[in-house]
């Protein structure tokens, strides 16, 4: 008997785009799907949608719950989930038609916990598509230390949750953070250390809308549920993987001044003043350590420097002058 997989698929307020995502999971090429449609207390038409799609197939399940965000909607499909693997769609993206089959056919053949495929940025406006993270071919990942080493440098495995198929066994206990926005930020790095072997596609199968109604795309956006999840990973690391830890907190430091910047553009004055001084506190705390800053190029170098001064002169003579802990830099 062909293997189950569950597709989960968290849905509110898209009901512009919900046909095309659900119609791209119904007519996958690989048909043994178990199908969770989980309405997440949608005001619009969507409950309904779902209803009337439960009716036409039966494969699909629908799930009816108070809005509790992303997190918990996805949770509540992963619950009632019984496949032996587990396909996460976010409800105004949509998939290629063999996307799953193909991502299934390569965790058999390789003996893989995941399997991830391309992405396709693809713009309301209709600007061109755009391929996110682009590589060619075929990349297999063994072992979860080498798998996070590719994750912090986005090579060949990223953190989207869902351009990817999932062995359960392996995620069944991973729960998504209640409340938090960026929870794949949360997720997934947990998700690749509980794995012993990826399977990464270079072809792009998963359509990711941009639009301006999503998340990642509001002015309520908090950026320290993403840096939350960024030094989680950070403390894992430094007890489980030590190799690791400098390279990691080197992408933190990058990602800091990142969210410093977008939170400029997208929050008030206000907000940003205090999220200006959590994130000061995080570049403050996260230092390389000496001999892995000696070992960077001199661009390197700079940009990590130009990261502390962004920050003030209290982390510049800190970390870079030697004062304070002299095994930092």
């Amino acid at each position: 008997m062909e293997s189950l997989i569950s597709v989960i698929v968290p849905i509110y307020k898209v009901e512009k785009y919900l046909n095309r995502c659900v119609d791209s999971i119904i007519n996958q090429t690989y048909k043994n799907l178990e199908i969770i449609l989980v309405d997440d207390g949608s005001p619009d038409n969507c409950p309904k949608i779902c209803d009337e799609y439960a009716k036409q197939d039966s494969r699909i399940k629908v799930i009816h719950k108070e809005n509790g965000g992303l997190s918990d909607a996805r949770n509540a499909g992963m619950k009632v989930a019984t496949g032996e693997y587990i396909s996460f769609i976010d409800s105004d993206d949509w998939i290629e038609d063999n996307m799953l089959e193909i991502l299934l056919e390569q965790i058999m053949v390789n003996e893989c916990d995941i399997a991830s495929c391309g992405i396709n940025m693809v713009w309301e406006d209709n600007r061109p598509t755009e391929l996110l993270f682009p590589f060619e071919g075929k990349f297999i990942i063994s072992g979860a230390e080498n798998a996070l080493d590719h994750l912090i440098s986005n090579k060949y495995i990223i953190q989207t949750v869902w351009n990817k198929l999932y062995r359960k066994d392996i995620i069944e206990n991973i729960r998504f953070p209640f409340g938090k926005i960026n929870e794949d930020e949360y997720w997934t790095w947990q998700a690749v250390a509980a794995s012993e072997r990826i399977v990464c596609l270079g072809k792009p199968m998963y359509n990711y809308l941009q639009r301006e109604g999503s998340i990642m795309r509001n002015n309520n956006y908090n950026p320290m549920c993403a840096l939350e999840a960024q030094c989680l990973r950070y403390d894992y690391l430094v007890e489980k993987f030590p190799r690791l830890q400098d390279k990691c907190c080197i992408n933190l430091l990058y990602f800091c001044l990142y969210q410093s910047q977008r939170s400029k553009l997208l929050l008030s004055y206000e907000k940003y003043k205090s999220v200006y001084k959590e994130i000061k506190e995080i570049v403050k705390s996260h230092k390389p350590r000496k001999e892995a800053y000696d070992g960077l190029s001199f661009k390197s170098k700079l940009r990590i420097k130009s990261i502390y001064y962004c920050f003030g002169p209290v982390c510049v003579f800190q970390n870079f002058l030697g004062i304070g802990n002299k095994s930092n830099i």
